[in-house]
């Protein structure tokens, strides 16, 4: 009531600041980083196929520091978030993230599908040690891997949409990966972004 009555469950958000909290994330509701998080371990990526994050995520300018990835697969993909549907992720950065292992997947998100919408997002890496974890896939047989985002998959109806705007990536790109996105499908689009890691010699990746 009163100041309080245009609040719904659409612009309510939670403030989370800790990997135990990511870790508890639902996938339906909105939230806001209140602090950068710094991340032990392999991250359990925030939505999966059977499951996909659908809620909004600002980071509001913070960053995932030192975040290690699974490989992910072709069905539960890989990334800070796994797979989302309908979901906005934003103003967020990954730093110094190990994604050496990445199959499926992306630093921000494995897998964008119908509806989702990324923007003022960028893979960055200042530390360039150990060398061997600081560039982006696996070093051979990689499928859908992206500095930033692993595919992007929009679908053709009205609001199926997907996008991706205002992204960078300067970590180093393996020969079976992208820099930006390693696979784009359907009504998709890219706006305002750019890449200055450096490729392998043998970078054979089909992306963007």
């Amino acid at each position: 009531a009163g100041k309080y009555k245009n609040l719904t469950g659409d612009n309510l958000y939670k403030l989370i600041g800790s990997q135990p909290e990511l870790n508890l994330m639902e996938m339906n509701k909105n939230y806001m980083l209140r602090s950068d998080i710094t991340m032990t371990g392999t991250h359990a990526p925030i939505g999966t196929d059977a499951a996909p994050f659908t809620g909004k995520f600002d980071g509001m300018f913070h960053e995932i520091k030192d975040m290690t990835l699974p490989t992910g697969d072709a069905t539960n993909y890989s990334g800070l978030f796994g797979n989302t549907r309908g979901a906005e992720i934003a103003n967020v950065g990954i730093r110094d993230a190990n994604l050496s292992s990445l199959d499926y997947g992306g630093a921000v998100v494995g897998k964008a599908g119908k509806g989702t919408h990324i923007f003022n997002v960028y893979n960055e890496v200042t530390s360039a040690t150990p060398a061997a974890t600081k560039t982006i896939g696996i070093s051979t047989g990689g499928h859908e891997v992206g500095g930033v985002v692993g595919r992007i998959e929009g679908g053709n109806n009205p609001g199926e949409e997907a996008s991706l705007d205002h992204a960078y990536n300067t970590a180093k790109i393996g020969p079976q990966a992208a820099g930006i996105a390693g696979f784009i499908q359907g009504e998709s689009q890219i706006y305002a972004v750019y890449n200055t890691g450096s490729l392998t010699d043998n970078t054979s990746q089909a992306g963007y």
